[in-house]
């Protein structure tokens, strides 16, 4: 049977002080709406499935509900979630909305929520399933992400800045504490690091003007606030649910880098000045102990900038431009120049550009060749990494050896990634610049990428920069505005970079640096699920017993993945089959790791 129901919208009448402040009556009215939601019948006549409005996702199955709940939480386009669970099923049922509309019931003798009714909506009657009811949860984020551009009613922007200067937080900040705001949009794409082009805040949302081919050119973020969605104008139609942002909350579109007709100069590139002025980074100086840089940055998992580990290093004279012509390296060795693509220059011809002034070589070399020892003569592992790498000396097996040296051309850089086998970053710069962009633990490596949908063919760093990166603040990526960072790595700084933070790099001139990844103490449980992963028992076996100490070996044997042999990977079942004779190697294992618990 179907049927059409029409529900009035209007403000919900709910108890606040009259002298409240402003941010106390939103928090109460939240607080209450909350303690309603859930706890109060449906609206009659009961109905068997959530009406669907565009503002509403389809239907799917899951059967955490806390898990739900955080995943709405942490994604920028979820204002709430509405759900019930079947008769006979484990799973509960959900539907995703990106704006809640207020709700006046019908009864004379209170305001009550429950499901989202709106006068578009039509209902399937369940029969089966009539007396269950339908919770909805309200995530606690204060503004829901819309792709496309807030329209307004005549007469009813209430502030319109050109050329601002707010941050994404201080946008939110005002239009949260302001009562009669119910959103702001801007355009995505700037040549300035802070602010925006233009950002217009305004008291009613009519319809959003929606990029048609999601290029991302217009943002807008309205308020979720249940005292303010009476100012949103005829939901059904004009505010769409997009399920791809529903996983991804921004495009990465791609463009080519415009350049400058005369000089070929790459145009919208900040300048060393501006990106200094955008870095919040901290600065510590080289000489931390080795103790406390682990307690203070590793297992707190922060990043930050040391300051003089090169103050001895040969590298400072050797690896400049002109040092690097002197350094006596055999013109007939060759040299990598990408981590994952096997090209190589000959270095007589790596010094024939040197000497032109041109940039057509990039080296990125693990030194592992016999030549690679000459370079190894001018840098040392900065304190506060020295022994820290967990890892056996041959892990990865048949990856070489976790460092590089880089020696880049002004633009060359690297597209945004994560570092491989969980392993925590140095990165010291002893000549030049390095841009980098950090992004937030909770974005996933192929999410920021150059999408290959609405990017040109062949996308450079550079076009990521000039079309991604420079946007970096203006790009919210988790709830309350938090925003990747901007870096700038001069000659002398040395950058660390917790496992699982995706990061870009762009040299802003001719740059030579070192780099190395390695196993971190503050980063345990990774560490011994990649050597678990990897299947190999000697690599496991030889870092419990020959690089953990009994503190690390406890809290391994209490963690996760133990007993180790229960989560080995493929490449361990397979030499398994191999080899009848593991049996007896996993049994003698299995005494010596009970030993090694009683000793410890």
């Amino acid at each position: 049977m179907t049927m059409k129901i029409t529900a009035v919208v209007g403000l919900m009448a709910l108890s606040v002080g009259a002298d409240a402040a402003p941010t106390q009556i939103h928090n109460n009215a939240l607080n209450e709406a909350r303690t309603l939601i859930g706890a109060i019948p449906l609206l009659q006549p009961r109905l068997g499935s959530l009406p669907h409005g565009i503002f509403t996702s389809d239907a799917y199955s899951i059967s955490n509900e806390d898990a739900a709940k955080r995943n709405c939480d942490n994604n920028l386009h979820c204002a709430a979630i509405s759900y019930r669970r079947f008769a006979n099923e484990s799973e509960l049922t959900f539907h995703t909305h990106s704006f809640v509309p207020m709700v006046l019931s019908n009864s004379t003798t209170s305001t009550r929520i429950g499901q989202l009714l709106r006068n578009y909506s039509d209902f399937e009657d369940d029969d089966d399933d009539s007396d269950l009811l339908w919770d909805t949860y309200i995530s606690d984020k204060d503004f829901v992400f819309h792709p496309g551009r807030m329209v307004t009613l005549p007469g009813d922007v209430l502030k319109f800045e050109s050329q601002s200067s707010l941050s994404l937080s201080e946008a939110e900040e005002f239009c949260h504490l302001h009562p009669e705001c119910v959103g702001f949009t801007f355009p995505t794409h700037s040549s300035r690091l802070r602010g925006y082009e233009n950002i217009t805040f305004a008291r009613s949302m009519q319809s959003i003007e929606d990029d048609n081919e999601r290029e991302d050119r217009w943002r807008t973020f309205l308020a979720n606030d249940l005292d303010k969605s009476f100012r949103v104008s005829d939901a059904s139609t004009n505010l769409p649910f997009v399920k791809e942002f529903d996983e991804t909350p921004f495009r990465s579109c791609c463009r080519r880098t415009p350049r400058e007709a005369a000089t070929n100069e790459p145009q919208g590139l900040p300048n060393i000045s501006e990106l200094q002025s955008v870095d919040t980074l901290p600065r510590i100086p080289c000489n931390i102990s080795k103790a406390d840089f682990l307690a203070t940055y590793e297992e707190q998992r922060q990043p930050v900038v040391l300051v003089g580990c090169d103050a001895h290093w040969p590298a400072k004279e050797r690896w400049s431009r002109e040092g690097l012509l002197q350094r006596g390296i055999d013109n007939a060795t060759t040299w990598r120049s990408n981590l994952h693509k096997e090209k190589y220059y000959e270095w007589k011809d790596i010094v024939d550009d040197i000497s032109a002034g041109v940039g057509n070589f990039y080296i990125f070399d693990q030194l592992d060749e016999e030549w690679g020892k000459l370079i190894e003569q001018d840098y040392e592992t900065p304190s506060p990494f020295q022994g820290k790498d967990l890892y056996p000396s041959d892990f990865p097996p048949d990856y070489g050896s976790l460092r590089w040296w880089c020696v880049g051309p002004k633009n060359s850089g690297a597209d945004p990634h994560m570092d491989p086998y969980g392993t925590d970053a140095w990165n010291s710069v002893t000549h030049g610049h390095k841009w980098w962009v950090l992004y937030p633990p909770s974005v996933s490596e192929g999410s920021v990428g150059c999408d290959e949908d609405c990017s040109v063919d062949d996308p450079t760093a550079l076009d990521w920069y000039t079309s991604v990166g420079i946007n970096a603040l203006r790009t919210a990526v988790e709830s309350g505005g938090a925003t990747p960072m901007h870096v700038l790595l001069s000659a002398g700084e040395t950058i660390y970079v917790p496992y699982g933070m995706v990061h870009s790099v762009l040299n802003i001139d001719d740059t030579t640096a070192i780099t190395a990844n390695y196993g971190s103490p503050g980063n345990l449980q990774r560490v011994w699920q990649e050597v678990l992963d990897d299947g190999n028992e000697r690599f496991y076996k030889r870092l419990y017993y020959d690089s953990l100490d009994a503190k690390q070996r406890k809290a391994v044997r209490e963690g996760e993945f133990w007993p180790p042999e229960d989560y080995l990977g493929d490449a361990g079942m397979e030499e398994e089959e191999e080899d009848d004779d593991d049996d007896e190697d996993a049994r003698q294992m299995q005494g010596e790791l009970i030993a090694k618990v009683i000793e410890d």
